[in-house]
């Protein structure tokens, strides 16, 4: 698994400038398999984020807590790695970079940070975010050994693994490793799931799965209940009220959904309206909460009478 995460990190690299690229290479590759994004600011020290943490980057390759000794990404090096971030064609990612992001080959995703003039365009880049994807087999078995069907929410806290868990679920669920081959499909507007690039999809989804790209949410359900016929529809990232009507509709519609939101602890649950909306409705079974920090346990909960309940 490491090898396979190590040349996440290396694909990751093709889309920074040189020198940047020659100094993340210097990393010793056992510590570079677990770096989650790489960030450059203009005039300030280059970091990684790993394991949920931020990480400075000397000149020769070596992560420490502090920005001390860290090298100085330049003007010069963010707006190479703007170029190549873009392939060299800020027009063909207009539709993009109009939200803030760049989608990148290997489900790799670049957010990207500056002033955007009133047509939403870009200029004068300040910051990049490059988000590395990965795909852990095998990340969703303890919520398979239990899924006996209905919608699923996974729910954690930024960088606790909730898309890397989303995807291998989607993938057991559509190889029918639970006892059933399940219909699904994903909606995956900027591709962190799929890593679809040009109509490639580079991760493994199962073999009975759909994926449409390039619309919101609410009307990508839409369009999979209409036309694809699904067992289940997936996506990341419940955020709105719009998606959680979304998600009931689904529900009343005879499928199931499997999607992701950010919390901090489980308090969250109650607190935030879209999740509390689903949650009231019945159309969530399971509720899976990730560990916030390494050496907690996934928990599988269940929404009854207006409380959570331990299942795992």
């Amino acid at each position: 698994m490491q090898g396979i995460n190590y040349k996440a990190f290396e694909n990751a690299l093709d889309t920074v400038s040189v020198g940047i690229k020659n100094i993340l290479n210097k990393i010793d590759p056992n510590v570079a398999a677990d770096i989650q994004e790489i960030r450059l600011r203009s005039y300030s020290p280059l970091c990684v984020t790993k394991m949920g943490e931020t990480f400075f980057v000397n000149a020769f390759g070596s992560l420490e807590s502090l920005p001390n000794n860290a090298y100085i990404v330049s003007e010069s090096e963010l707006k190479e790695t703007y170029r190549l971030l873009s392939s060299g064609s800020v027009y063909s990612h207009i539709n993009e970079i109009k939200d803030g992001y760049i989608i990148l080959k290997h489900g790799n995703r670049a957010g990207v940070c500056g002033t955007f003039t009133e047509d939403s365009a870009l200029s004068h880049i300040t910051s990049v975010n490059i988000r590395i994807a990965k795909q852990i087999i095998g990340s969703a078995g303890q919520i398979a050994e239990i899924y006996s069907g209905g919608s699923v929410l996974i729910a954690g806290p930024p960088g606790s693994g909730k898309t890397t868990v989303l995807r291998d679920f989607i993938r057991i669920l559509s190889s029918g490793i639970t006892g059933k081959m399940y219909r699904v499909c994903v909606i995956d507007r900027r591709g962190e799931i799929s890593a679809a690039y040009l109509g490639k999809i580079y991760n493994d989804l199962g073999p009975n799965t759909d994926l449409i790209q390039g619309v919101p949410i609410e009307k990508g359900i839409e369009m999979a209940i209409r036309t694809m016929y699904p067992n289940i529809v997936a996506f990341d990232e419940i955020s709105t009220q719009n998606q959680a009507s979304s998600i009931i509709d689904s529900f009343n519609a005879g499928v199931d959904v499997i999607t992701t939101a950010h919390i901090f602890n489980e308090d969250d649950l109650l607190k935030r309206k879209p999740i509390r909306t689903i949650l009231s409705s019945g159309a969530v079974k399971w509720i899976v909460v990730l560990p916030s920090s390494i050496g907690e346990k996934m928990r599988i909960l269940s929404y009854d009478r207006l409380k959570l309940k331990c299942i795992l």
